[in-house]
């Protein structure tokens, strides 16, 4: 496939001197945890599903989506370079087309990658693993199942970025309502 055929890239030489790369999203952060690509995505349309951009309408055989219309009397929630990729591989039909999606993911890696440029990617990484860590501490740290919840609601797509979430996650008690 072409999308899996790259331009070679002569080797370059540089020096990682700006410590870590601060401000990235939580998937952004994600494709610097080296997560994979099934999660990114996941994590792309979670965060469409969060604005109210996307619907999902079915899960077997194959997923498959509806674009929402925001309500007229709010604004449209501001969408990030990739949800705005991810959001052309939807088809007529609802379902996502993989070849755009791995464009998706791709454009995502390259700009992640732009970004890293000059920066240190493994303190960038520990960096990013504090920031997760810090977001399932206030999950664990929060007294009561109400308060469990939202410090999850507010804290998801960072936790997402965590790849023990699944695991992680499993440990709650089944009275945490999400």
């Amino acid at each position: 496939s072409d999308v899996y055929k790259r331009q070679y890239e002569k080797p370059r030489i540089a020096v990682e001197a700006l410590g870590a790369v601060r401000g990235l999203t939580a998937v952004e952060a994600a494709m610097v945890l080296g997560l994979k690509p099934v999660r990114v995505l996941t994590m792309i349309l979670f965060g469409l599903l969060l604005k109210r951009k996307l619907q999902i309408v079915a899960m077997e055989p194959l997923v498959k989506v509806k674009e929402l219309e925001p309500p007229q009397d709010q604004p449209a929630p501001s969408l990030r370079y990739y949800e705005i990729d991810y959001l052309r591989s939807v088809e007529p039909d609802g379902t996502l087309n993989e070849l755009r999606l791995a464009r998706t993911y791709l454009g995502l890696k390259d700009n992640v990658d732009r970004r890293l440029r000059g920066y240190s990617r493994a303190d960038t990484v520990n960096y990013y693993r504090s920031v997760v860590a810090k977001a399932w501490d206030q999950v664990t740290q929060a007294g009561t199942p109400e308060l469990k919840s939202d410090a999850i609601e507010e804290n998801i797509e960072w936790l997402l970025a965590d790849s023990e979430f699944e695991g992680r996650f499993r440990a709650f008690p089944p009275d945490v309502i999400i």
